[in-house]
């Protein structure tokens, strides 16, 4: 694995791992799965220190945007509003230092030896000027029928009209849970 860290390191401006100072064994784990890559730990906002009143006052949190953007027109939990909160903060870093290619982590990944091998493909096939792009997210790398149910579920759903996402964001967005 340590040549693929040695392409990410190279391929990216920025390595960063998004955690909170409560997640000390995070950080442990994550710097023994990740020994040759070039990252730093990004301190993110923690879901215990403050309140959904505090960030909407800061005009941190809007509850009338948010449920216009749910699927289900739901409000955000603290733990959402700490996870986006914390990538708007890693995207002003990135801005305010001219970062162009920054991979962010959480602080849970783990390396998939088998998907690692494939790195020098998929970073060549990255176009030049993506502006996204999503490594992935694989459960461990299974996708079970309730997986599959979920998917076919929210089909359904989106044909009811009970669900915003269309068919092709349903596909792209479950897409992550298959297989290589």
């Amino acid at each position: 694995m340590q040549d693929s860290f040695r392409l990410l390191n190279k391929y990216y401006d920025k390595i960063w791992v998004l955690t909170i100072q409560a997640a000390a064994d995070r950080r442990e784990n994550f710097a023994r799965q990740f020994e040759g890559l070039d990252y730093e730990f990004f301190y993110g906002a923690d879901k215990n220190q403050f309140t959904i009143e505090q960030v909407t006052a800061d005009n941190i949190y809007n509850d009338k945007l948010a449920r216009q953007h749910h699927r289900y027109d739901k409000c955000m939990k603290h733990g959402e509003i700490a996870c986006s909160w914390s990538h708007k903060m890693m995207y002003e870093e990135m801005l305010a230092k001219g970062y162009e290619k920054v991979l962010i982590f959480e602080d849970d990944a783990l390396p998939d030896p088998e998907q690692m091998a494939r790195i020098p493909v998929i970073l060549h096939e990255i176009p030049e000027h993506a502006d996204l792009v999503w490594w992935g997210w694989s459960k461990n790398g299974e996708r079970n029928p309730a997986g599959r149910f979920k998917q076919f579920f929210y089909h359904i759903q989106h044909r009811a009209g009970k669900l915003k996402w269309d068919d092709r964001m349903i596909r792209h967005c479950t897409a992550i849970f298959r297989p290589a």
